[in-house]
């Protein structure tokens, strides 16, 4: 993960980097954003340390507000974050089919 982060930093603009910075951090936003509102539908009575104040209007602004900021970004920006999440996420399925707890009893 260091040789590639190190290829990347060395290789590509700075821009291009902190775009996709921007996008990786969007994307996360957005999921705790869902996930804050799954958890208070699917759990509602579930103790928090943290509370959402109008947790119903917070989590879809979050989301709105996190889509806008990613569809404004430039579109090689977007394609490269689709690109390098697919990447990741292939590489998760096929570790986790061999490292799977549940896979293998």
């Amino acid at each position: 993960t260091g040789a590639v982060a190190a290829a990347i930093a060395g290789l590509a603009p700075l821009k291009l980097i902190a775009e996709l910075a921007n996008a990786g951090t969007l994307c996360a936003f957005v999921a705790v954003a869902l996930s804050m509102i799954i958890l208070r539908v699917a759990a509602p009575k579930r103790p928090r340390i943290f509370a959402t104040p109008l947790w119903w209007l917070v989590g879809p602004a979050a989301i709105l507000g996190c889509l806008y900021l990613f569809w404004s970004l430039p579109g090689l920006t977007q394609g490269l974050f689709v690109i390098w999440n697919s990447v990741g996420l292939l590489v998760y399925a096929l570790y986790g089919v061999r490292k799977s707890r549940f896979a293998n009893p």
